[in-house]
């Protein structure tokens, strides 16, 4: 943002604020990959003050020939909205090489902040989720409708509709907001096929089989939120790429009545519609579905749920939130008028972050992957897996090999050792063996192994005759040598084929 002074006299950098021709910034409302938000007001004459917040595009980006006209198609399409649930935009414009989006400032907070704040009693009022996804519906059919100037069908779809993308004011209002990555004819960027934009757990299948989608996806996203909202509980439970797994194969999740028993059966009928995994079986239009959803309404027994109602309820939750909010524009304002006005040379005003409430606009970080890289990063996941559990076997029998080496299992053999660790003359002679043959013949059970006495060492060392320090140590010789000429024996105690195949066992 360019800087303007407080006064002619004094253009310090401690007096100027920073602004966009008549807007002047007071607080940072969220920040994105390619355009950052801020709270900005407008000074009138008589202590008129008019909030709106901006879009503005990165400094960096305004000569780009990829994002700047994506930030323009937005701008374009959003000036064209004009609906009581869609949020407004008030001007499109440019300061210097700064291009923005001016837009009304909404006092409320985003439905998944609602959402957060009411899933441990239980979420919402059926009445009031009612009302809400029915407002939701008449801001998107507006949309859906938009037509260009000579009448042609815009043929918008919003492509990212989820509970951070729906706000809602304290005085009840509900308002569709970030069309930052809808899809319109006539667009100066166009999405490529197979080129995924939205939020994963919200995307309808065609949509996250990277198609070309219509209004039907919307009515899918919007079936997401319903389900979360009258299940308190997320649709898919899951990681990112697990839920996009199952929508790109058509496997979507059952009923909210599983999780909620009391739920109307309508309601459920509507919301099992709108996640059909088949777009011809969903609503034709977002009228359609608000229509039925009035008609549920109408039908409950409590008391008729109005805007006012809704307001209530939500200023309620989150009463000090807002109070917070309030004392610091407030603060802000009376410092820019100062600063405006000269009267304090001094200040000099700050841009601190709104994170409690009044992001209303904020730039969304819907992912975005193409088709092809899904499949590689599958193929890459697959890869490394089998890697991983190579490794892991290659490890595992090295672990087996040293448990079974002869210098482990107490194997009488001394020919490797003697080459290892030359033995003196005096204690090597081969004929002294003879009188331990049949003990070296012997098969030794495997658990003598742990019994070896530590005090004989392993290596040949000097020891008088008759027990050479390479013969078997007696303690070893738990069982009676068999006669010369009997049949061999099985090795003792063998170790189970299921664990020689996998030494967990039957962890598998």
């Amino acid at each position: 943002m360019p800087e303007v002074a407080a006064s002619a006299e004094d253009s310090g950098p401690d007096t100027s604020v920073e602004a966009l021709g008549k807007y002047h910034a007071i607080a940072a409302l969220g920040s994105g990959g390619m355009s950052k938000v801020r709270l900005a007001v407008v000074l009138g004459p008589a202590g008129f003050h008019k909030l709106v917040v901006l879009k503005e595009l990165r400094a960096n980006l305004s000569s780009s020939d990829q994002f700047l006209p994506m930030f323009l198609d937005e701008a374009r399409l959003a000036a064209r909205l004009n609906h009581p649930n869609v949020v407004q935009t008030n001007e499109v414009g440019r300061s210097g090489e700064t291009y923005f989006i001016a837009m009304e400032y909404l006092d409320g907070q985003p439905l998944t902040n609602v959402l957060r704040r009411t899933a441990t009693t239980g979420g919402l009022p059926l009445g009031c989720v009612l009302r809400i996804v029915a407002d939701v519906c008449a801001g998107l059919h507006h949309a859906h409708e938009l037509r260009d100037f000579d009448g042609s069908p815009l043929h918008v779809v919003h492509r990212d509709v989820s509970p951070q993308n729906i706000f809602i004011t304290y005085d009840g209002q509900t308002k569709v907001v970030d069309f930052g990555v809808a899809k319109a004819d006539g667009r100066a960027v166009d999405t490529r096929v197979g080129v995924l934009k939205g939020k994963i757990r919200y995307m309808a299948p065609e949509q996250a089989r990277g198609e070309p989608v219509d209004r039907r996806a919307d009515i899918f996203s919007l079936g997401v939120v319903l389900y979360e909202m009258v299940a308190v509980r997320r649709l898919w439970q899951g990681k990112d790429l697990e839920a996009l797994q199952e929508l790109r194969a058509g496997r979507i999740p059952g009923s909210p009545k599983e999780f909620r028993p009391d739920l109307p059966e309508e309601v459920d009928r509507i919301c099992r519609r709108a996640l059909s995994a088949l777009p011809e079986e969903r609503f034709a239009t977002a009228l359609d579905m608000q229509r039925e959803l009035e008609e549920c309404l109408e039908g409950l027994t409590q008391p008729r749920v109005t805007s006012r109602a809704i307001g209530e309820l939500v200023s309620g939750m989150f009463e000090q939130e807002r109070q917070q909010i309030h004392a610091i524009i407030e603060q802000q304002l009376r410092k820019l008028e100062r600063i405006v006005s000269g009267a304090d040379s001094s200040l000099h005003l700050s841009i601190p972050p709104l994170t409690l409430g009044g992001a209303s606009i904020s730039p969304s970080s819907p992912s975005q992957m193409s088709a092809p890289e899904f499949r590689a990063w599958g193929r890459t996941r697959r890869t490394a897996a089998m890697v991983a559990a190579f490794l892991f076997a290659v490890l595992l029998g090295a672990s087996w090999a040293v448990w079974r080496s002869p210098e482990k299992s107490a194997s009488p053999k001394v020919e490797p050792t003697a080459e290892r660790a030359p033995v003196p003359a005096a204690v090597a002679p081969a004929p002294a063996a003879s009188t331990a043959a049949p003990a070296v013949e012997s098969p030794i059970p495997a658990r003598t192994v742990k019994r070896r006495s530590p005090e004989v060492p392993v290596a040949a060392t000097p020891a008088p005759p008759p027990a050479p320090a390479w013969s078997v140590p007696r303690k070893i010789n738990i069982e009676p040598s068999p006669p010369p000429n009997a049949a061999p024996q099985p090795r003792a105690r063998a170790l189970p084929a299921i664990e020689e195949d996998n030494p967990l066992g039957d962890r598998k």
